[in-house]
């Protein structure tokens, strides 16, 4: 066990010279510090086009808005829109700015409709085509209706449809809103 002892300890005292000596040894450098320019800042290029006088692409040095933009662009044409425009905006290098214009509102014309004129079919003056476009009808159907219309006389009211044979309630009223006997 002695031996064992006197081995650990000269390690342990080996080890502690070599740190030592490690570190004397070891002359930590200066650090040398090297000051360089500061690097200029590359122009900002932004892209402006719709209602302004010289649409392109301008360069700016410091932060800009949209309505420094507009006013390197020769400011806002006569249709230009302001209001939907953002002039406030920040702009960044690459943006792409579109100013709006002023949307005109569009005409609309409302043909006149003659209350008295209906879009309904009549079924006394109705023709066979006329009667087809109804749902349900067919050209059989149909001509039965023209044959009533011939031979017994012109519908007095719509219900007038049931005393034709092949024609019920069900039949007619998926079409009772498109027909009138006026």
């Amino acid at each position: 066990m002695k031996n064992w002892s006197g081995i650990i300890v000269g390690v342990i005292i080996g080890l502690l010279i070599s740190g030592l000596i490690l570190l004397i040894a070891t002359n930590p450098e200066e650090e040398v510090l090297t000051l360089e320019p500061r690097p200029t800042m590359r122009p900002m290029q932004i892209e402006i086009y719709g209602a302004v006088r010289r649409p392109g692409i301008y360069a700016f040095s410091q932060a800009a808005t949209v309505n420094d933009l507009v006013e390197a662009a020769g400011g806002l044409s006569a249709d230009a829109d302001p209001e939907g425009s953002r002039l406030a905006a920040r702009i960044y290098d690459g943006d792409r700015i579109l100013i709006p214009t002023r949307s005109v509102p569009a005409i609309t014309l409302t043909p006149f409709q003659n209350p008295k004129i209906s879009s309904k079919i009549n079924l006394n003056t109705a023709t066979i085509a006329e009667l087809m476009t109804l749902p349900g009808i067919g050209e059989k159907k149909a001509g039965e209706i023209v044959n009533y219309r011939e031979t017994v006389g012109p519908f007095e009211k719509v219900e007038d449809l049931l005393r034709i044979d092949g024609f019920g309630e069900k039949t007619i009223d998926r079409f009772y809103d498109l027909i009138t006997v006026d």
